[in-house]
């Protein structure tokens, strides 16, 4: 089974929910969000 990280998840479950925009303060503490949402629908 592959390996899924917190980011990857949350993301799947927003965009599940149909989020298409996310708002919020970028740094490290939100790293892999911010990572996941620049290959996805969500803006």
């Amino acid at each position: 089974m592959a390996m899924v990280t917190g980011g990857e998840a949350i993301v799947k479950s927003l965009i599940e929910e149909g989020v298409d925009t996310v708002f919020g303060l970028p740094g490290t503490h939100v790293l892999a969000y911010t990572r996941r949402f620049m290959i996805t629908v969500i803006r």
